[in-house]
C-alpha cells in the first residue's frame, strides 16, 4: 500500500503507472488489515473511473489514520551522511530510480503471502478430509501452491524451507 500511496501516479514506463501495474497484478486479492484494504478499495474504485489517486489526496484525507500513515510513509527514516558518501563513495539510489524493481518485488512478496495462506487452508482441509481421494486432491493442490511459493522465494532470493 505504501507504494501505491507514495508512487501510485508515477509511470513505471510510458503509459503504465504504478497504480495500473499494482492493481493489475493483485486483482482478486484483498488485504487483511482493514486500513490497507480500505486504501486498496479507494484505489480500485477511483481507477475504475480512470482516476489515479495522488499522495496529496491521502495527505489531506478526512480520516486521520490515513493521513498519519501517509505522513509516516513519506518521512525518511534514515539518511546517509554526506561525509560518509564522500569518504567511502557509497551512493544509495532513490526509490524512484528502482521503482520498477521495487514494485515487482513487493507484488511478488504479496502474492507469496497469499499463496502461503492458501497452503495453510489446504493443510487444514487435509486434516479433516473424509476420504483418501479427497485428501489426495487437497494435497495435490497444496503441492501446486508449494511450487509457486518456492519459485517466488527463489526470485526474491529468500531461503526456501
Amino acid at each position: 500500500m505504501r507504494l501505491l500511496v507514495v508512487h501510485g501516479a508515477r509511470e513505471l514506463e510510458p503509459g503504465i503507472t504504478v497504480c495500473q501495474y499494482v492493481l493489475g497484478q493483485i486483482e482478486g486479492i484483498d488485504l487483511r488489515d482493514p486500513v490497507y484494504n480500505h486504501l486498496l478499495t479507494l484505489f480500485r474504485e477511483n481507477f475504475s473511473r480512470n482516476h489515479i489517486l495522488t499522495t496529496d489526496y491521502f495527505l489531506q484525507h478526512h480520516e486521520p489514520e490515513i493521513r498519519n500513515l501517509t505522513i509516516e510513509w513519506l518521512t525518511q527514516k534514515h539518511e546517509l551522511s554526506e561525509l560518509w558518501k564522500e569518504k567511502y563513495e557509497i551512493y544509495v539510489p532513490f526509490e524512484t530510480d528502482v521503482l520498477d524493481k521495487t514494485a515487482f518485488n513487493n507484488i511478488l512478496r504479496l502474492k507469496k503471502a497469499f499463496i502461503e495462506e492458501k497452503m495453510k487452508i489446504c493443510l487444514q482441509q487435509a486434516a479433516h478430509a473424509q476420504t483418501e481421494e479427497e485428501q489426495h486432491a487437497i494435497m495435490t493442490e497444496f503441492m501446486f501452491y508449494k511450487g509457486i511459493s518456492m519459485a517466488a522465494a527463489r526470485e526474491l532470493g529468500s531461503v526456501i524451507g
